[in-house]
Parts: structure tokens; C-alpha cells; sequence
């Protein structure tokens, strides 16, 4: 059995790593129903985050959590926002008493709370026990990093993170109008190849983070995977 994650109103930000358990499921046959009955041979994390690479497997991930706070509710996020398929499952006195089915391969208008990364609002009654199910299934890397925010903290990071993301687009955006500008005066075309350059390193980023599928395409899950 793991240590419990306990969540503590003295601490803003909880960082979930060794305390996670891990079971790789290689035929998609589990169900939380199973794992539930059944006492599966589980293995202990061993990194700070939880990370299998490539691979077509199934990954079910497993923390118990401690509320010594009076918060009734937490933010978990899994900030590694290209995961095709992500389900999370609240567990109670070994029933589940919440569920949410995430992912990229799910509009983004699906989401319970609209962000590029994975939020789930956990409600947890003070002075509870309870347990945290996942399970992943990606053609990406599978990486599974999980933090857990008292929620006005987490508004508070959120804004600042928001507006450092902004001025390093916005950097390259004059980079790229620059660039496209001495284009015209110059005709010479090696400035707009580095225009092309910097909007597709815009863009690659934009993808990876969650940005783009937040605002460009939010319902075009083809086009963002």
C-alpha cells in the first residue's frame, strides 16, 4: 500500500510522485470494477513523474489521498496536455463515487473545467479518505504528471504562467512581422524562410501545450492529434 497524499490547507500546491502505484494493462481488459475486486500485483513509481515512453499499452494509476484541510474542494491537474485518452475515478469506501473521461481524442468543450491542461475538480470531504484511479492510454509519450492546487492558488499560477506564455509569443510574432517586413524591402527570400521558421516553432509549441487546441481548433480532435 502507498503513503497517502495528504492534502494540507498550509500548502498550496501538492506534488504527486513517488506516492503513485502503477499496473500496465496490455490487452485493454481491465475495468475499475476489477481492479476494485481484485488485488492486482501493483508497483510503486519510481520516478518523479510517471513516464513509460511509447508503448500501446493500457497504464492504470492508483494514490490514496487524506483530506486534513476543511477545503471540500481540490483541482488535480495533469499538466501534459496531448493524452488521448486520460479517465479518472474518485473512490470512497472502495466504490467510485466520481468519474471523468479526458483527453485530446474528446472535444475540448467536453472538459469539466476549460484549460489546456487536464483539471479535475475533486471533492473530497474533510477529514476523508479516499483514492485516485487513473487510467492512460496515448500514441504519445505516456507521461503522467500530477500536481494537486487548492483552487485560488491555482487561478493565482494559472495567471502568471498565462502571461509569461503570452510574451514569448508575442516575442516571436514581432520576430516573425520583422522578418517578413525586411522580406519586402530586401526581396531578399532567406527572411521569409526564418518568417516560416518562427511561426511553425510558434505553432509546435502552441500544439504541444495545449494552447492551440484550446483556441484554434477546440472540436477538431483529427486535425490537433
Amino acid at each position: 500500500s502507498a503513503q497517502a497524499v495528504e492534502l494540507d490547507s498550509r500548502r498550496s500546491l501538492i506534488e504527486v510522485k513517488h506516492d503513485i502505484q502503477y499496473l500496465e494493462d496490455p490487452k485493454h481488459t481491465l475495468s475499475p470494477q476489477q481492479l476494485l475486486q481484485t488485488q492486482p500485483n501493483w508497483r510503486k513509481n519510481p520516478d518523479a513523474i510517471f513516464n513509460q515512453g511509447y508503448n500501446h499499452s493500457s497504464w492504470w494509476l492508483r494514490f490514496p489521498i487524506d483530506n486534513r484541510s476543511q477545503i471540500h474542494e481540490w483541482i488535480m491537474e495533469i499538466s501534459y496536455p496531448v493524452l488521448d485518452h486520460l479517465d479518472v475515478y474518485l473512490i470512497e469506501n472502495n466504490q467510485i463515487k466520481q468519474s471523468w473521461l479526458l483527453g485530446d481524442k474528446k472535444p475540448f468543450i467536453a472538459r469539466p473545467i476549460l484549460h489546456r491542461n487536464f483539471l479535475i475538480p475533486i471533492q473530497v470531504t474533510p477529514a476523508t479518505c479516499a483514492e485516485i484511479l487513473i487510467k492512460v492510454r496515448t500514441a504519445s509519450s505516456v507521461q503522467v504528471p500530477i500536481n494537486i492546487w487548492q483552487p485560488e492558488s491555482f487561478n493565482q499560477h494559472n495567471e502568471l504562467r498565462s502571461a509569461l506564455q503570452g510574451y514569448f509569443f508575442g516575442g516571436l510574432g514581432i520576430i516573425a512581422i520583422y522578418n517578413l517586413l525586411m522580406f519586402f524591402a530586401l526581396k531578399d527570400r532567406a527572411y521569409l524562410y526564418y518568417v516560416g521558421y518562427v511561426v511553425c516553432l510558434a505553432l509546435f509549441v502552441a500544439c504541444l501545450g495545449g494552447w492551440a487546441f484550446q483556441y484554434f481548433w477546440p472540436n477538431a480532435t483529427d486535425w490537433n492529434d
